[in-house]
C-alpha cells in the first residue's frame, strides 16, 4: 500500500511458525504479567500447534473474518478472487465485538489492538496473534489522543492528577490511560478511574460532555475534529498521551482455528498474500 500522511500499513507473519510461545511472550513484553492458558486436550486429529501449518487448502475452506479495512483493499483491488478459499466478511472489530464473537464461534479471525488478544489469554480463551499491522511513523501519526471535557482546564499529563478518567480495561484506551498516569508520575490512586466500554468515540465524548468524566482517550478522525470544533470556545481540547505506541492491529484466532487443518492452510496463505501485497 502506497505511503500515506498516516504511514504505511505491514503485515508480519507471524502465523508462520505457529509457535505455541506467542501470546506468552506477548503477554511478558507489553504487561510485565505471564498470561497462562492451561494445557488442552488435542482432538483427534487435530492439528497441533507447534506443528508446521499445512501448505496445500483443500476444497470446501471458508473463513469467517472481521477485518472491514482489509475486506474494502481486497474487494476493491480484486485480490479476493485469487484466493484459494472462501471468505465470509463480518462486521465485527474491536476486543469486545471480538471476544463476544469468539464465545459464539462466529468468528475465525478478529481484529483488534494489541491489548484484546493478550487479555484474552490472561481470562482463558486460548488465542494466537496471527499477523500485525502498524504505521510506519507512528510517534508522528498517533491514533490516539487525550480529550480534555469543557471547563476542565487540562493542559498537560501532570493536570490529570485528581481528574476523572475514562477507562477500559483489557482495550488500547485503557493502556494509554495507564502509560499515561505513568509518564506524568501518578498512579491510579492519583486519579479516579471511571470504567467505561470504549465501543465507539460517541460514548467517550458523551460522557465528557454530560460531566461525567474529564478526560477520555478517543480517536484522531472526524470524531475528535468535531468535538474540538463544537467545545473548544469552552475549554475542550486533545492533549497528547504518553507516547506508547497506540498503532498496533492484530489480526487473531481461536486456538482451534489453527488446529484445523484446513483453516490452518487458508490461514498461512491469507497472511502471506497479504504480507505480500499490503506490504509493498
Amino acid at each position: 500500500m502506497a505511503s500515506t500522511r498516516t504511514g504505511v500499513i505491514v503485515i508480519a507473519a507471524l502465523a508462520l511458525a505457529a509457535s505455541a510461545g506467542v501470546m506468552a511472550n506477548a503477554a511478558r513484553t507489553h504487561s510485565g504479567v505471564f498470561a497462562r492458558s492451561g494445557p488442552q486436550a488435542l482432538a483427534a486429529g487435530a492439528l497441533p500447534l507447534d506443528a508446521p501449518l499445512p501448505d496445500r487448502v483443500p476444497p470446501g475452506v471458508t473463513l469467517a473474518i472481521g477485518d472491514p479495512m482489509t475486506q474494502r483493499v481486497l474487494e476493491h483491488t480484486g485480490w479476493i478472487k485469487e484466493l484459494p478459499f472462501k471468505i465470509r466478511w463480518a462486521e465485527i472489530a474491536g476486543g469486545p465485538a471480538v471476544t463476544e464473537a469468539f464465545h459464539a464461534r462466529a468468528l475465525d479471525v478478529g481484529s483488534a489492538a494489541d491489548i484484546p488478544p493478550i487479555r484474552a489469554v490472561w481470562v482463558g480463551m486460548p488465542v494466537k496473534m496471527i499477523a500485525i499491522r502498524f504505521r510506519e511513523d507512528p510517534a508522528n501519526h498517533p491514533l490516539f489522543k487525550l480529550a480534555t471535557a469543557p471547563g476542565s482546564n487540562i493542559r498537560t499529563l501532570a493536570d490529570l492528577r485528581g481528574k476523572r478518567i475514562a477507562y477500559s480495561p483489557g482495550q488500547v484506551q485503557g493502556e494509554i490511560v495507564l502509560r499515561s498516569l505513568q509518564a506524568a508520575g501518578l498512579s491510579p490512586a492519583d486519579v479516579k478511574l471511571v470504567e467505561l466500554p470504549s465501543t465507539g468515540a460517541d460514548l467517550y465524548i458523551n460522557a465528557l460532555v454530560g460531566g461525567m468524566v474529564d478526560v477520555a482517550p478517543i480517536g484522531v478522525g472526524p470524531a475528535a475534529l468535531h468535538y474540538v470544533q463544537n467545545y473548544g470556545g469552552q475549554g475542550a481540547r486533545l492533549v497528547a498521551h504518553s507516547g506508547v505506541r497506540d498503532d498496533l492491529v492484530d489480526l487473531y484466532v481461536r486456538n482451534e482455528t489453527l488446529q484445523d487443518h484446513g483453516k490452518a492452510a487458508a490461514l498461512k496463505v491469507y497472511v502471506r498474500y497479504l504480507s505480500s501485497t499490503l506490504g509493498s
